[in-house]
């Protein structure tokens, strides 16, 4: 059965394909793109109409034919090896590549494409997509995406007319059909200043070198037996060989674990994906592959070690573990190399748009807890003293109680953080700001706002020590054990 908002999506679609050509649908990774894609292919079949559904991996192929065939629609396979019989079906599922190099072949000819539909649209910039849009000009084209944006930051309107919005991660969140999670960045982060890049990203060879450390690694696995212990995880690689070395620091440490990657054949990724879904590894060390269209199982959450530039990339892999679980219990995401700070918490809103370059409804800086790690909405603090295990020692618990006791100024501090966005400070007017505040907690609001000359942030820690006061953290003692 289709959800509300799938059906209104749908609606929504029908409605934007009567004026536009080229339709973009935006739904959040784990809202239901593939069974909203099988309705409507479902209807079209039932109308005799004649649809061509392409998408660039293997596996998300399989995934489609698979929701088609569980819901009884006929259609062909569009991939290498298989034979090609357009005429015995109207809907031809496949990959894009074939797609595009039957197309030139004249093969589709008996086939009048009256709707193309590509999943993962993000990708529809690429010439090999645009070279088979080209060969129908006569379709309408229905494209789908999580994230309609490029890596460069550039938007899709030079493919698609119209863009169709479904509900944001939040609201599927508060519907229940995404989980909510903790979100923590360890202490022991990967340095990534100075670091190139290339293609919109940094350069893979130079964060590899990084990565491979064995104190980032040895702490990866350390937070992993702190957060999971035995849990199911997906952790995220820069290249194949920091994804042994990573994959080999956790069976030292006696853990189950494989690795998957796109150099693996089909056959050898799914066998490892079968042993993470049964529950024989309990951690699915990964190179690019899962980060987009890839169903993979219940995961209790996502280790990442590899840092991006890519909001694409980071809410794809953050994506993986938010789906519901089993015991209703919440995804945890451990973030080593400081996503975060660039892209925001998984549930912020954002602005999508085909011009490109998307922006956050607001710049207010996820707060994290210097006691715990975790981080928190900056509209969410009341969630603070349930949340942290370091109770009237967390940092935060004052500025969630006076959020309690003072209701009437939570909108007047977050209008105050819109209107003084987050900016580059040299130290000495840091220190000076710092000095004069008139509160230490006045002081701590303020370098929230503040970021260094490399924009990297100022910590807690420098405002405790510019005060000359001992920090929190350091106040806390653990009760000794009686003993005589």
């Amino acid at each position: 059965m289709l959800r509300d908002y799938q059906k209104q999506l749908i609606a929504d679609a029908r409605k934007s394909l009567q004026t536009a050509r080229r339709t973009l649908v935006v739904l959040p990774t784990g809202g239901g793109k593939s069974v909203i894609l099988t309705a409507i292919s479902k209807s079209l079949q039932s109308k005799g109409k004649r649809a061509l559904i392409v998408a660039h991996r293997k596996e998300i192929v399989n995934q489609l034919c698979a929701h088609a065939q569980k819901q009884g629609v006929p259609f062909g396979r569009v991939m290498p090896g298989v034979p090609f019989q357009p005429g015995l079906a109207n809907i031809q599922i496949g990959m894009i590549g074939t797609a595009k190099n039957r197309a030139k072949q004249g093969r589709f000819d008996l086939f009048d494409v009256d709707l193309i539909i590509i999943d993962e649209a993000h990708h529809t910039v690429a010439s090999t997509y645009l070279d088979l849009l080209n060969q129908f000009p006569q379709a309408r084209v229905l494209g789908f995406t999580a994230t309609p944006q490029r890596l460069d930051g550039k938007g899709l309107s030079e493919v698609f007319d119209d863009m169709v919005r479904g509900p944001n991660t939040r609201a599927l969140m508060d519907m229940g059909f995404l989980c909510e999670y903790r979100y923590f960045m360890p202490k022991l982060q990967l340095d990534i200043e100075g670091v190139k890049k290339r293609t919109g990203d940094y350069a893979r060879g130079e964060i590899e070198e990084r990565a491979t450390k064995p104190r980032i690694i040895g702490d990866a696995v350390e937070q992993y037996e702190k957060h999971f212990n035995g849990k199911s995880c997906v952790v995220f690689c820069v290249t194949i060989a920091h994804a042994e070395a990573v994959l080999a620091a956790y069976r030292s440490r006696g853990w189950r674990a494989e690795v998957i990657h796109g150099k693996q054949t089909a056959e050898e990724r799914e066998a490892v994906v079968a042993a993470f879904e049964k529950q024989r590894i309990s951690v699915l060390v990964s190179v690019d592959v899962i980060s987009e269209g890839f169903d993979i199982p219940f995961t209790q959450g996502v280790q990442m070690l590899r840092p991006t530039q890519s909001i694409v990339l980071y809410l794809q892999q953050v994506g993986r573990a938010l789906r519901p679980k089993p015991d209703g219990s919440k995804a945890i995401i451990l973030d080593h190399v400081g996503n975060v700070e660039r892209f925001g918490l998984p549930d912020e809103e954002r602005d999508w748009s085909l011009a490109g370059r998307t922006k956050r409804k607001t710049d207010a800086l996820p707060i994290r807890c210097d006691m715990c790690g975790q981080f928190f909405n900056f509209a969410h603090l009341a969630k603070a003293k349930k949340e942290c295990s370091y109770e009237d020692s967390c940092g935060l618990i004052k500025e969630e109680a006076e959020t309690d006791r003072m209701p009437d100024q939570v909108d007047g501090e977050l209008e105050e953080i819109d209107r003084y966005p987050l900016q580059k400070s040299g130290y000495a007017a840091f220190r000076k700001m710092v000095e004069e505040a008139p509160t230490t907690e006045e002081a701590l609001r303020l370098a929230k706002l503040r970021r260094k000359q490399d924009g990297k942030p100022y910590k807690a820690a420098w405002v405790y020590r510019v005060r000359d006061e001992v920090p929190p953290w350091q106040r806390h003692t653990r009760k000794q054990a009686f003993s005589l």
